[in-house]
């Protein structure tokens, strides 16, 4: 009778044991780190690709050489082997963590030329993003991001970078294509006041076939996001 009784005070000591150690870690995190994502004809390639951060964090880190892309073969312009090793000259770094109720994403490559359909090129001497999501004392989140892009070339010509959110840097409409380029393009959603996740693109490249209203090259340099549920 006496472990007929005891038993059931055990199993709930050990439950609400496992609950309090759940919540005293109380974090959930989320994000991901890509240097270059490319969507050309419907055939979509990342490169230096953290891939998705555990729910209970960690690190993950990722290091890419032009040398060593491992592309398929037979990708269409501007995502070949030889093309992506042209525009990336050093090594491309991505790296996403998450801890002590902190999530930060990071991204960056160097020496960026890039052939663009109805551009001559686009150039850059490095492009990078970085996005945070934290935990205030209150529980509530904050999120925050940026980019930085040192030497942007557009056409042959320089162009100055004003740093603002969703700056957008080209915009031009020709007979068959529309080019739109987009700086420190960022995203914010808040699901609650204690859950939130914010997404940054260094550089965004899009060309849309004006025939078809399609488009046709969708291009990211530095894509980052970053998330985090609060205890």
């Amino acid at each position: 009778m006496k472990i007929k009784t005891i038993l059931p005070f055990v199993t709930t000591a050990i439950l609400l044991a496992s609950t309090t150690a759940t919540q005293a870690a109380g974090y959930a995190y989320s994000g991901r780190a890509i240097v270059v994502k490319t969507s050309t004809s419907g055939i979509a390639v990342n490169i230096g690709d953290t891939g998705n951060l555990p729910s209970s964090g960690g690190s993950i880190v990722k290091d890419v050489s032009s040398l060593d892309l491992g592309l398929p073969v037979g990708i269409p312009l501007p995502v070949t082997p030889l093309t992506i090793s042209e525009i990336i000259g050093d090594t491309l770094h991505a790296e996403t963590s998450g801890a002590a109720g902190v999530t930060t994403s990071r991204a960056k490559l160097k020496r960026v030329n890039l052939p663009i359909a109805g551009l001559q090129n686009l150039a850059a001497s490095s492009v990078s993003a970085i996005a945070g999501a934290s935990c205030n004392t209150n529980g509530a989140v904050k999120l925050g991001g940026a980019s930085n892009i040192s030497n942007l070339i557009l056409n042959g010509q320089p162009v100055t970078i004003k740093g603002t959110t969703n700056e957008v840097i080209l915009n031009q409409s020709l007979l068959l294509v529309t080019v739109k380029v987009v700086a420190n393009e960022t995203t914010k959603v808040k699901t609650a006041i204690n859950s939130g996740s914010i997404a940054v693109n260094g550089l965004h490249i899009t060309v849309k076939d004006n025939l078809l209203g399609l488009i046709s090259e969708d291009i990211v340099l530095g894509s980052v996001k970053a998330g985090i549920t609060c205890k």
